[in-house]
């Protein structure tokens, strides 16, 4: 048993897409998801200009990617039992309106200090703290709004929304920071938040997993670990995705570095290769709704991180900013099919009671690879360059695939 609604139904062309966007509960979680994803890339855009602007250092970059990933990471585990015992909607809601409030009060903040990197840093780990409530609740809202059938369609659905919008604003981002200046960008990502957060008030039927009083802290992460313990098919994607999303992340974290050094391009350019790696994601889940299937999910793992491999293995050797372009779709392409495998099988697999901490622990330890990668991937382009960096990467990411996904286990896994 699972909890999850049971609406099986031979699912052909793009029907799915058009039912669930008539779907009014999932309609609304449709909108708050790309008016947020409206307030984080406008967000992103700013600080991340802001810092390079300031320090010129791939390593400050990475320090800021540390920042937007560490705090939520650290709470995966506690999070995801006070998401089992809260409403879901009601958490959402709330997580919005308090990041919209963070953005206010760093860009009051910026105006009062010269040295801005380290205010910068405390308000983004202050907002990924957030973040790591509404986040999981997003993803663990889904099962309790369409079948299980319709999990990779409602998935993809969800984040190519929010990539398409990620691509009007990445596209744009030279024109953003000249009109509107850095802090008027965050601004508007605050506003974006505050409508995410109105936009979610209309879903309705949403039900807390657990009752009041029938689950405390311990027993909640006591009870999340037997069960990955005992599940050996989990516990083994979570952990070999562990190494391949922290190659994910020294891979993706700077495209600004790239354009700048790599391409020799002006700077605020870097958003036309962040919109190219966001094209992808879109192409990538459109495309996943239709091909990720129960039956085939075990060749999705695998193959995914390896088409990433290739084209950043090809970036490394690479000047063109044409061929870049290209090598950054096939690159956004594989990243939101390999998401969209992974999700769908928990959301599938995982009963109701344990969603919303399954969930948090996933994003927790992936968040924690792409944080110590931040961490680290900033002084090791600053020390060998980001080419050889990319070239790593690439190697890492197809060692690990090969050996950990290609296991028998994993590659018949199915739902």
């Amino acid at each position: 048993m699972t909890g999850h609604i049971d609406r099986t139904r031979a699912l052909t062309s793009w029907r799915p897409y058009a039912r669930l966007i008539r779907d009014r509960n999932f309609a609304a979680l449709l909108a708050s998801s790309t008016f947020s994803s409206t307030g984080s890339v406008f967000l992103q855009v700013a600080v991340v200009w802001l810092v390079f602007a300031s320090t010129g250092s791939a390593f400050a970059v990475g320090l800021l990617f540390v920042a937007q990933t560490a705090p939520n990471a650290s709470f995966g585990l506690v999070v995801g039992t006070y998401l089992d015992k809260w409403n879901k909607r009601r958490t959402i809601f709330y997580t919005y309106i308090a990041r919209a409030a963070l953005i206010i009060l760093l860009v009051l903040s910026l105006y009062q200090v010269k040295t801005q990197i380290a205010v910068i840093l405390a308000f983004v780990a202050a907002l990924s703290f957030a973040s790591a409530f509404s986040h999981p609740a997003r993803h663990a809202i889904i099962p309790e709004l369409v079948g299980s059938d319709e999990l990779p369609f409602a998935n993809a659905l969800l984040e190519s929304t929010g990539d398409v919008t990620q691509l009007l604003i990445y596209g744009a981002s030279v024109v953003t920071l000249i009109v509107l200046g850095a802090l008027g960008t965050i601004l508007v990502s605050g506003l974006a938040f505050l409508l995410a957060a109105v936009a979610i008030v209309p879903i309705t039927g949403i039900t807390s997993a657990i009752g009041p009083g029938q689950l405390s802290l311990r027993s909640g992460i006591k009870e999340t670990v037997t069960y990955i313990s005992r599940s050996p098919t989990i516990r083994n994607i979570m952990f070999a995705f562990l190494p391949i999303d922290f190659f994910f992340t020294v891979a993706n974290a700077f495209p600004i570095v790239y354009a700048s050094v790599v391409l020799r391009i002006i700077d605020q350019s870097f958003g036309v290769l962040l919109a190219a790696l966001t094209l992808g994601q879109i192409l990538g889940y459109l495309a996943a709704g239709r091909i990720v299937k129960g039956r085939n999910i075990g060749r999705s793992l695998l193959l995914s991180p390896l088409l990433f491999a290739v084209a950043i293995l090809m970036l490394s050797i690479n000047t063109s900013l044409g061929l870049a372009l290209g090598l950054f779709v096939i690159a956004g392409l594989s990243i939101s099919i390999s998401d969209v495998t992974v999700m769908s099988f928990f959301q599938a697999t995982v009963p109701k009671r344990l969603m919303g901490r399954m969930l948090s622990t996933y994003i927790a330890i992936s968040l924690m690879a792409g944080s110590v990668a931040g961490a680290v991937a900033g002084s090791i382009a600053d020390m060998i360059g980001l080419p050889a960096t990319y070239f790593v990467s690439g190697l890492g990411i197809a060692a690990v695939a090969v050996l950990l996904l290609s296991q028998r286990r994993i590659r018949e896994v199915s739902f």
